[in-house]
């Protein structure tokens, strides 16, 4: 059986050609054949460069080091009206610094959760919210995940990115008095008032930017 081939073995140009599939601007089939067509091996390349989020997952979800659930919240401007994250603190007391995780152009498939849990082990509570929780949440591949992202609102897409932040900033006080349901990142208080950082994953985490003016002034440093 012939080995996978590893990114070191992969041409340059096969490369160029994953960014345009990973941009949505081909399809998975049109960039198999076109790796084929390039150089000799190419399909070997494409599929090496392909994800597999099982094998390279770090982070168990039953790892003793944290404390990983689903969280609903709301997202009054959103698509929806209501908004869905993948909440993961340290199992250790707080408070802690807050990240929030922003995926990619695909939604939060299991690489972000993987990200978010990475993160909570170097002791960053970490919400990674789901932009295609609107309709349906992510739908077990990227290729659909990409086309449901791509049919969304995308300012309200946005906008429900960035809700906890909004809150957070504007609403302080109002989402205190309204308890958890209004502010995961206050859910048990694990996060510290002040202490949010954004991770935008991957260049695709564009198309769900969290603008900087909408960030906390006062944000926590990421792990290296």
């Amino acid at each position: 059986m012939a080995e996978a081939a590893t990114q070191l073995d992969i041409d340059q140009r096969v490369f160029d050609l994953y960014d345009e599939y990973c941009h949505g601007r081909i399809d998975r089939r049109e960039f198999l054949l076109g790796a084929s067509a390039l150089v000799a091996g190419g399909l070997a390349m494409s599929q090496a460069l392909l994800p597999r989020y099982a094998q390279a997952q770090t982070i168990s979800f039953t790892d003793a080091r944290i404390k990983a659930q689903y969280v609903n919240y709301p997202s009054p401007d959103g698509n929806s009206g209501q908004m869905r994250g993948y909440l993961v603190q340290p199992a250790g007391q707080g408070p802690f610094p807050a990240v929030l995780v922003i995926h990619e152009n695909r939604g939060l498939n299991p690489y972000i959760e993987d990200v978010a849990r990475r993160a909570a082990v170097e002791g960053f509570v970490a919400l990674a919210p789901d932009g295609l929780f609107p309709v349906g949440g992510y739908p077990g591949n990227d290729d659909d995940g990409r086309t449901l992202q791509g049919n969304l609102d995308q300012g309200k897409l946005r906008t429900d990115m960035r809700a906890v932040l909004r809150r957070r900033r504007r609403n302080r006080q109002r989402a205190e008095d309204q308890g958890a349901a209004a502010d995961p990142l206050r859910r048990d208080r694990p996060a510290r008032e002040r202490d949010v950082a954004c991770l935008r994953v991957g260049a695709q985490s564009r198309g769900c930017v969290v603008p900087d003016a909408h960030l906390p002034r006062h944000s926590a440093r990421l792990p290296q």
